[in-house]
């Protein structure tokens, strides 16, 4: 019996321990703005890292991340911000491609230092 509940114990911490790994896994993300109109992006909960930034048509912003974080999106109107939509950054990994094209870039990474 005490045994069997070391076991479940050593099993759920292991799992705990996964999980707060994956929490604060950093990871390099890319998101594009391929609309016509300006737009807020946000990174919001649940780490403690919080970057806003304003995008033009076609820049292209490059940041940091946790995996689990997710970016916001909000396309500016003439009298107010809409909601457009909520992306994890586990989707927007950018890949040694990306990093390399030619758009106009924002560099965010060291704002999260």
């Amino acid at each position: 019996m005490f045994k069997k509940l070391l076991v479940q114990s050593q099993e759920i911490n292991a799992q705990s321990l996964e999980k707060l790994e994956n929490q604060f896994q950093q990871i390099i993300c890319g998101y594009h703005n391929s609309s016509d109109v300006v737009q807020i992006v946000r990174i919001s909960k649940p780490s403690k890292a919080f970057i806003e930034r304003s995008l033009m048509p076609n820049q292209y912003l490059e940041f940091v991340a946790a995996a689990n974080d997710l970016l916001e999106i909000y396309e500016c109107s003439a009298f107010s911000l809409i909601f457009t939509d909520t992306i994890p950054c586990s989707q927007l990994v950018a890949d040694d491609a990306e990093l390399h094209i030619n758009l106009p870039k924002i560099n965010a990474i060291a704002a999260l230092r």
